[in-house]
């Protein structure tokens, strides 16, 4: 009986212990683990990303930034046009409905005597636009306006102020009406701030007469045929110089028989719209 012996030394294509753990051949799975292996980032180029995004933030944040100073300075600049044309109205509606201030009240039209508190000029004249429904007064369409500039007492602002006081005016015994106060410790007296920033506001008054502009209307009868403001207004951000804002009003109620032969209609833009002018001027 014949045995069959395996032969001696390495056989070809038989996979023997020894080589599997030398590594000759492939470990089952281990060809799965590197497939599933993803490429990543390097520091360098997150970092390049972060700067980029960064810069792609400033960019957008300086972009809204400048557009929304651009809308303030814009809506600065509506507020402050509407605030003007709202006291022009209101200025060219008292002078155009002014009269002669009544006989007992020895007030006449002009500046008036006593000054402001910042020593500021006070324009003062008889006006038909009052509200009689002020508390304890008569009613009486016919009001005393005075205008002065004078600081608000709750910002400290300079502004341009309008005081209405309904006749009969109150008697202090001095024979001039009480001197403007924004405070409003004068219950007979309405207070309104007109414009805030005006500095200084001086008057003139066109004589018929002189056919020429007058500083003063003491010593002149009836009333002028157009006023002067020039008005004064301080820059808000204070690096400029003033500026100047000249308005002419005209007063239909001058024009009356007693005015002199050969006499005129007002100087050429004496008429109800404004005049603007630039430039620093003017006086407190």
């Amino acid at each position: 009986m014949s045995v069959a012996m395996a032969p001696k030394g390495p056989t070809r294509g038989v996979q023997t212990p020894n080589a599997v753990r030398a590594g000759t051949e492939p470990v089952p799975g281990a060809g799965i683990l590197r497939a599933g292996r993803r490429p990543g980032y390097t520091l360098i180029e997150v970092l390049v990303a972060m700067a980029l995004v960064a810069m792609l933030a400033t960019l957008v944040a300086q972009t809204f930034r400048a557009a929304a100073v651009a809308r303030e300075r814009i809506h600065a600049h509506l507020r402050l046009a509407a605030g003007l044309r709202r006291a022009y109205d209101v200025i060219a509606r008292d002078l155009h409905s002014s009269v002669l201030p009544p006989d007992d009240t020895g007030l006449l039209f002009g500046i008036a005597a006593t000054p402001a508190a910042a020593g500021s000029s006070v324009l003062q004249l008889a006006s038909a636009v009052g509200d009689p429904l002020l508390a304890g007064r008569v009613a009486n369409e016919t009001v005393l306006v005075q205008y002065a500039v004078m600081p608000d007492p709750r910002t400290e602002a300079p502004t341009l102020w309008r005081f209405e006081t309904p006749y009969p005016l109150p008697d202090d015994g001095s024979g001039q009406p009480a001197a403007p106060d924004p405070s409003g410790q004068n219950t007979d007296t309405r207070s309104t701030p007109l414009l805030p920033g005006v500095t200084g506001v001086t008057f003139l008054f066109y004589s018929l007469s002189q056919q020429n502009w007058v500083e003063t209307w003491e010593g002149e009868t009836g009333l002028p045929d157009a006023v002067r403001m020039d008005l004064l207004f301080e820059d808000p951000n204070g690096r400029a110089e003033p500026r100047q804002e000249s308005w002419v009003f005209h007063l239909p109620a001058a024009r009356g028989a007693d005015a002199p032969a050969g006499a005129t209609d007002a100087p050429a833009g004496a008429t109800d719209a404004a005049a603007g002018t630039g430039g620093a001027g003017g006086g407190a």
